[in-house]
């Protein structure tokens, strides 16, 4: 029974690390290569129409526009569909599509960007002169971008690095996520079956803990120079991934260990106030 208990802690334990990096995979690459690169050369077009518009605006609040801008989430966004696009249709020859309304998206969070950090008042004839400037280079973003994240097509499709992408589609696919948090609910169900449900959840909720360690952790250490030189022979540059919806995902776990903790609680103090009774009477 107890080597059996330790067994299922143990697998529990890697089906929930398992999953939740799963789950963190997609948004750790998009946001990676998002800020890293498509970000990066979409901001610096911004900031020619920026300095343009904002010529005696300060250096270290043009230096944040710059940076809010890497980190947009509209390009985010689009990163991501590029991404998705890659992985659909790896090893053929396809053309990036981008959604106008993504450019459009895009074109107003920038100008709510450089309004909200540009340290100056931006009168609404800026603001349009902005959007025309954006809109009248529409197409040349739109190739900029495209650019930036086609080399992955032709990494898809080599034989040397196409297995990665294949086990990425297949990490991030909806229904292998949805098979492993079946296991990991099936695990915790077998937990219960061989013990009393409060030593079950209080199980269930150190389990909770060493994974969400591993993720914020453990993983993020070790991962973290393996992916720059992964990164470095792929993009032929070395790019530092962004670990944070990872290290979110074992915020989230630790916070279902507290609520596993206070339920095992609930249950022991159930439990005696059940054993007090039986006593009494």
């Amino acid at each position: 029974m107890k080597k059996r208990m330790i067994l299922l802690d143990v697998l529990l334990c890697i089906l929930i690390t398992f999953t939740a990096a799963c789950f963190s995979i997609k948004p750790l690459v998009v946001k990676t290569i998002s800020t890293d690169m498509s970000g990066t050369a979409i901001s610096h077009q911004f900031m020619d129409f920026v300095y343009k518009e904002f010529p005696n605006a300060a250096s270290n609040d043009m230096l944040m526009v710059q940076n809010k801008l890497a980190e947009s989430k509209a390009i985010e966004n689009i990163t991501g569909k590029y991404i998705d696009q890659i992985i659909k249709n790896r090893g053929k020859t396809s053309t990036l599509y981008t959604s106008p309304k993504d450019i459009d998206r895009l074109r107003d969070e920038a100008i709510s960007i450089i309004e909200d950090n540009i340290g100056i008042k931006v009168t609404d004839t800026q603001k349009q002169s902005l959007q025309n400037m954006i809109d009248e280079h529409k197409d040349t973003m739109i190739s900029q971008l495209e650019s930036t994240i086609s080399y992955f097509s032709s990494m898809a499709s080599n034989p040397q690095y196409g297995f990665l992408f294949q086990l990425y589609a297949i990490g991030t696919s909806l229904l292998f996520q949805f098979v492993c948090v079946l296991l990991s609910i099936a695990c915790a169900y077998l937990l219960i079956r061989q013990s009393t449900l409060e030593k079950a959840v209080y199980h269930i909720a150190i389990c909770c803990i060493i994974s969400a360690v591993c993720l914020y952790a453990v993983i993020p250490n070790i991962a973290d120079s393996i992916l720059a030189t992964l990164a470095n022979h792929i993009l032929g540059r070395t790019t530092f991934f962004n670990f944070s919806p990872m290290k979110t995902a074992g915020m989230i776990l630790i916070i279902l260990a507290i609520i596993a903790g206070i339920i095992g609680l609930f249950l022991h103090h159930k439990d005696v106030n059940t054993q007090e009774t039986i006593h009494l009477a």
